[in-house]
């Protein structure tokens, strides 16, 4: 069979340019739970996991609810917090109140 017929036979099968099926790779909190064997139940009981989550908030993907479960801050929760510029956006209309009331 020439490359031309090859060709032409996948893509009359549908088969042309296709990808491969990708393995999907699990994250290591999910690794981490599987090992641990627990159900999304039990994940906010569990004090083996806490432990893992405590080890790795800053630098792991952690479910977002499973942290306030935890009561566990991030290092990018605390960056959220702190002012990204020194000066404030006012609204002109809110602007000329403040200036009127500091006259």
């Amino acid at each position: 069979m020439s490359k031309a017929t090859k060709q032409q036979s996948q893509w009359s099968s549908g088969l042309h340019g296709q990808v491969d099926k990708v393995a999907v790779k699990s994250t290591q909190f999910e690794t981490e739970v599987a090992r641990l064997g627990l159900a999304t139940s039990e994940y906010a009981d569990s004090a083996e996991l806490k432990t893992w989550c405590e080890a790795h908030k800053n630098s792991r993907y952690i479910p977002e609810w499973l942290l306030k479960a935890y009561e566990m801050v991030t290092d990018w929760d605390e960056t959220e917090k702190k002012p990204t510029t020194l000066t404030t956006i006012i609204p002109f209309d809110e602007l000329q109140e403040v200036e009127e009331a500091a006259a």
